[in-house]
């Protein structure tokens, strides 16, 4: 097995804060999601940095990717590989839920606590026909996932297996029309608004804003 390196260094995280919940600042949760992101991008087709990193919150509790693998358990594989080389991802932490979804911590040391701190990682795995639904949803916020789902419902759309659909005409659970979404564009093009940047999908006051001012 060759060595698997991630390309820079990190400085050491400061101690956990009570007063923002163990939110790190952005900037060294980005630069934690870059090196996962080189470490990744050779077995995958597609993967993007979401959640809070995305939205460009100040602190940032944990780090999300959405990815579409070139080969089924590629990124586990890898991970696996890595942990075997190093600390950093220890073998108790490994959660996995499903064929959709990966889970670790990565373990940073803070030495003036003689401690360590754990900061989750979460890789939700997608496919090139619902991959904008993936990355929409897994950007958040979460107020704003929920107002754009009921508007979508008020359209006469719904939801299911990380699909967007319309129902049959007549009723029924059979039949109806899927809607792929290969980017999230076209999750904005089924509600009819325009484009909306992820520092700026708060809750339903900015989805209102982009429905009847055109602007978020």
């Amino acid at each position: 097995m060759s060595s698997i390196s991630l390309p820079f260094d990190l400085p050491e995280p400061p101690p956990p804060n009570p007063i923002t919940g163990g939110k790190l600042d952005r900037e060294l949760m980005l630069l934690m999601a870059q090196r996962y992101l080189h470490l990744l991008e050779p077995v995958c087709s597609r993967i993007e940095i979401a959640g809070s990193i995305r939205r460009h919150k100040s602190l940032v509790k944990d780090i999300e990717f959405v990815v579409i693998e070139k080969c089924p358990g590629a990124c586990f594989q890898t991970l696996s590989e890595y942990r075997s080389q190093t600390r950093t991802v220890p073998t108790d932490f490994w959660v996995r839920k499903g064929a959709r979804y990966l889970h670790f911590r990565d373990r940073r040391q803070v030495s003036s606590l003689k401690s360590q701190v754990c900061i989750p990682v979460d890789l939700f795995l997608s496919q090139p026909d619902y991959w904008g639904w993936t990355f929409f949803i897994r950007t958040g916020s979460q107020e704003w996932n929920l107002a754009c789902m009921q508007h979508l419902h008020s359209l006469g759309l719904n939801m299911k297996d990380n699909r967007v659909f319309s129902p049959p005409v007549h009723g029924g659970t059979k039949g109806g029309i899927f809607h792929p979404t290969q980017e999230e564009q076209d999750i904005f093009d089924l509600m009819r608004i325009p484009f909306v940047e992820p520092q700026r999908r708060c809750d339903a006051q900015c989805l209102n804003r982009a429905l009847h001012h055109g602007q978020p």
